[in-house]
């Protein structure tokens, strides 16, 4: 009995020995049939992935792009008997390989890619790259490795990355004479740039582009490039107000990759808007403006015209009365412009813009209006002297003797008669007038004026005097103005009274020459009592 039970436990002892030692294999198999195809328990995975750059910005363009190194070490020198990138899909963005590594190989692994990004990239993106490769021999499931980079996309270029200037940055432009300069656009960003609608801003109202040379419609500019692009600047048609402006060209921009979206941008310069020859005629006449040059020219020229005509000295036309009549001459004439201009068919009103045929307008008519009045002027002017100065039947002595005075003629007249020899009317001397105007073959003749003392104040003193000048110097217009001045003055204050020699009521009468044939000699046309 104790023998059957030592063979009984030595039994026991055998079993589970035999089924530890399954145990233990069934689980060194079950950890086998886990580890990753190619590698051993004791070598792991032996590649290695690596991204050069980490971190890409692809470049400008449309679309953008840019490439990458995708490095496989192989530190274990594993031959590697199939390799394949994948990528995770990032919207907007595509990677494709443009060289793979020949294989097998039991050395490090690189592909080449093209990465493109769209506009609806995500900005930063990350690209996800994977490997799924397999070692020589191996018959379990490949191995499955990844990485990441970080992708940029450009940002969009903007507008106001360019660079417009206008040369030359100052200029003058005038009515015969336009402006040429040049809209100078830089380019610094790495995309194409588009222009258009170039068009002129400021001064609009007096400035615009020749419409015989408009700007081009469409322009491009390369990434880096310039654009150089003439433009001819004339004045309008309907005129200007002279000054230094700002200069504003306008124009729309876009890029390439952006379908394009336009934006506006401007470029500036300095611009002297002139009207030829005003500027000159202003600084002559010392006029401050167009506005005053009307006024200023109609009295200059009535001036002129009046003492050229009527033979009177000038006087000068800035004194104080003179200047308030051209303000408001020149005030009238800025509201009868228009009318003017209107009434002709093209109306203009310079007080709001002007060109050279306005101011030839204005300068014309001043002058037309300043020079024919002041002859109009000096014709009444004359008229009014020769009325005051002519002969007339109801002239008192003292009327002939200022005429006298006014004629600049001397007081010793030529007496004639009828007949000497007849009776007292006959032979009665009469005066020859050296003025009047009469008729041809008849002239103008008076009785000669009788000189009395009165009875005033000085009236003794004064009757001297015109008597001693009666009998003093002759022939002279000054001693005949001396002599009525004289006489005026003393029959103003009755110191001297005058009177026709015989017939009081009868003045100066228009008598045919040959009434009066006979020459007596020159007589004084006063005689004193």
């Amino acid at each position: 009995m104790r023998r059957a039970s030592a063979v009984v436990l030595r039994l026991r002892a055998v079993v589970l020995l035999i089924g530890f030692t399954l145990l233990i294999t069934i689980g060194v198999s079950i950890a086998e049939g886990k580890r990753p195809q190619g590698a051993s328990a004791a070598d792991g995975s032996p590649l290695e992935l690596e991204v050069q750059p980490s971190e890409l910005a692809l470049d400008a363009g449309q679309p953008a792009h840019g490439r990458l190194l995708v490095l496989a070490k192989n530190s274990k020198r594993s031959t590697i008997a199939s390799a394949s990138l994948s990528f995770i899909p990032v919207t907007g963005l595509t990677a494709k390989i443009i060289q793979n590594p020949p294989l097998p190989s039991a050395g490090d692994l690189f592909w080449i890619l093209e990465v493109t990004g769209g506009e609806t990239a995500p900005v930063p993106a990350k690209l996800v790259i994977q490997l799924t490769y397999a070692t020589a021999g191996a018959t379990n499931t490949p191995i499955v490795t990844a990485t990441t980079t970080t992708i940029s996309a450009p940002s969009p270029a903007s507008v106001t990355a360019l660079k417009a200037a206008v040369a030359p940055p100052d200029g003058s432009v005038e009515e015969k004479t336009p402006l040429d300069v040049v809209l100078e656009i830089d380019n610094p960003t790495r995309q194409t740039a588009h222009i258009k609608n170039i068009a002129l801003l400021a001064p609009a109202n007096y400035v615009e582009f020749d419409p015989k040379q408009p700007p081009p419609s469409m322009s491009e500019i390369p990434p880096g490039g310039r654009l150089a692009t003439p433009l001819h600047i004339t004045t309008k048609k309907e005129g200007v107000v002279p000054g230094t402006y700002t200069l504003v060209i306008g124009f729309n921009a876009g890029f390439s990759n952006q379908s394009p979206q336009w934006a506006p941008a401007t470029a500036q310069a300095k611009i002297n808007v002139e009207v030829r020859g005003v500027s000159d005629a202003l600084q002559f006449l010392n006029v401050g403006s167009l506005l005053l040059l009307p006024g200023a020219l109609i009295i200059l020229t009535f001036i002129a015209s009046f003492s050229w005509y009527s033979g009177r000295a000038p006087v000068d036309w800035k004194n104080p009365f003179l200047l308030v009549v051209s303000v408001i001459l020149s005030f009238v004439a800025a509201e009868i412009y228009p009318v003017v201009t209107q009434w002709r068919g093209d109306r203009h009103d310079y007080l709001k813009a002007y060109q050279l045929q306005d101011v030839i307008n204005v300068w014309v008519g001043s002058v037309a209006v300043g020079g024919g009045g002041g002859m109009i002027a000096g014709a009444l002017l004359k008229f009014i002297q020769w009325w005051k100065a002519s002969p007339d039947p109801a002239d008192k002595p003292i009327d002939v003797l200022c005429k006298l005075k006014r004629h600049g003629a001397d007081f010793w007249l030529t007496a004639v008669q009828r007949d000497p020899n007849g009776d007292d009317a006959a032979a009665q001397l009469m005066l020859v007038l050296p003025f009047g105007g009469a008729a041809a073959g008849r002239r103008w003749l008076i009785q000669r004026v009788r000189l009395q003392q009165g009875d005033a104040n000085g009236a003794a003193a004064r009757y001297q005097t015109i008597v001693s000048l009666l009998n003093g110097d002759r022939g002279a217009a000054v001693h005949t103005k001396k002599l009525v001045e004289v006489v005026q003055e003393g029959f103003n204050a009755r110191q001297v009274l005058l009177s026709w020699e015989r017939s009081p009521d009868v003045g100066p009468v228009e008598a045919a020459d040959a009434e009066y044939p006979h020459v007596v000699g020159p007589r004084t046309i006063i005689l004193p009592l």
